[in-house]
C-alpha cells in the first residue's frame, strides 16, 4: 500500500484479480481514506501486482510492478489511474517485488526483483543492474535527507545499503535475528525499520551525534531540524534535560502558527517528530522561511527553518 505525499486521504494498494478465467495485475485507489475504493486491472495476461510507487512530485503518475505472464511487467498511469501503460521495461530482470521513486530526480527509478536491485534513468523505460545480486529484493527505499543513500531488503540477506546511489553494497545485519526482510520504513535521521518474516520489527539508528547530544542536553536544549532546507519533510529532534510540559509547532515569518506538532507533557531525553509540509487545514506551506519554537516550563526555543519547493 502506498499514500498520496500530497493527500492524506488518498491511498493507492495492490494484488490480482480474477477475471472468471484468470488473475490479472491489478491495483486500488481510495479518494476518501479508505471509505470507498476504484479498482484498476492492469493487464491482460495472467499476473500479480506487488507493489505501487507514487511519484512525490506529481500524484497523477503512479506505477504499479509485478509480474504478467511469467515476465516482470510494470504499468503507469500519467492521470491518476484513469489509464494505464505498459512499460517496455528493457533490461528488467526478475518478478518486480517493490518500486523507489527519487525524491529529487523523479525520472530516476529503482526495483527490487528476484535477481536483485535495478536502475531507471529514464522514467522505467529503460533497466540496468545495480550490480547487487545477493538476492530477491523484496523492498527498497530512498534516504529523503540524502537521495544517494538506498537500503534493500532481501529474501534471505537481510539489509543493504548503497550511498552512491546504487553504484555498490554493503550488508548492515548486526542486531537482525531473521534475514528475511519484507518492507522497509525510515523516520529520516532517526531510524531505519525493517519488517522481517516471523520475528517482528527491528530498526537501525540512523542518528549521528546522538551520544554527544545525551551528554550536552542536560546543560540546555538540543533542538535542530533536518534536513534544513527541506524540500517536503523534515525532522525535529530535541532533548529534555527533565520532564516538563513541551509545545512545539511551526510558525512563519510574521510569527503566525502554522502547525502545531507537540502538546503536553514529555519525559526526559531524546525526541522526535516529523513536519510534512502541510498546515493545521492540511494545505500545503508555501516555500520560503518558517520558524520551529520549542517552549517548555523553563525557556523558549526558537530556530529557523528554510522551505524550498
Amino acid at each position: 500500500m502506498a499514500r498520496d505525499p500530497n493527500n492524506n486521504s488518498v491511498y493507492w494498494s495492490c494484488g490480482d484479480y480474477y477475471t472468471g478465467s484468470i488473475y490479472v495485475m491489478a491495483a486500488s485507489k481510495t479518494i476518501d481514506a479508505g471509505v470507498t475504493w476504484i479498482r484498476y486491472s492492469l493487464s491482460s495476461g495472467s499476473g500479480d501486482t506487488y507493489c505501487v510507487a507514487l511519484d512525490p512530485s506529481n500524484s497523477n503518475i503512479v506505477y504499479a510492478g509485478g509480474y504478467e505472464s511469467s515476465a516482470p511487467a510494470i504499468y503507469k498511469t500519467t492521470n491518476a489511474g484513469s489509464s494505464w501503460s505498459k512499460l517496455t521495461a528493457t533490461g528488467l530482470s526478475g518478478y518486480v517485488y517493490d518500486l523507489a521513486i527519487d525524491p529529487i530526480s523523479t525520472n530516476t527509478l529503482y526495483a527490487g526483483t528476484g535477481s536483485g536491485v535495478y536502475k531507471s534513468t529514464n522514467s522505467g523505460v529503460n533497466w540496468s543492474s545495480t550490480g547487487f545480486s545477493g538476492s530477491r529484493t523484496n523492498a527498497l527505499i530512498i534516504d529523503p535527507d540524502d537521495n544517494s543513500v538506498i537500503y534493500a531488503g532481501t529474501y534471505t540477506n537481510g539489509v543493504y545499503r548503497s550511498t552512491n546511489s546504487g553504484g555498490s553494497w554493503t550488508q548492515m545485519n548486526d542486531g537482525l535475528d531473521e534475514l528475511t526482510i519484507n518492507r522497509l520504513g525510515i523516520n529520516p535521521g532517526v531510524y531505519l525499520y525493517a519488517g522481517t518474516d516471523g520475528a517482528s520489527m527491528y530498526r537501525w539508528s540512523l542518528q549521528v551525534g546522538v551520544e554527544e547530544a545525551k551528554e550536552n542536553f542536560e546543560a540546555g536544549f538540543v533542538l535542530f531540524a533536518r534536513p534544513n532546507p527541506a524540500t517536503r519533510k523534515t525532522t525535529i529532534q530535541y532533548g529534555l534535560p527533565k520532564e516538563t510540559r513541551v509545545s512545539l509547532g511551526i510558525y512563519d515569518i510574521q510569527g503566525r502558527s502554522v502547525k502545531t506538532l507537540v502538546q503536553g507533557v514529555q519525559s526526559a531525553g531524546l525526541h522526535a517528530v516529523q513536519w510534512d509540509g502541510f498546515d493545521e487545514q492540511n494545505h500545503t506551506a508555501g516555500a520560503g522561511v518558517y520558524f520551529f519554537i520549542l517552549a517548555t516550563e523553563q525557556e523558549t526555543t526558537i530556530r529557523k527553518l528554510i522551505l524550498v519547493r
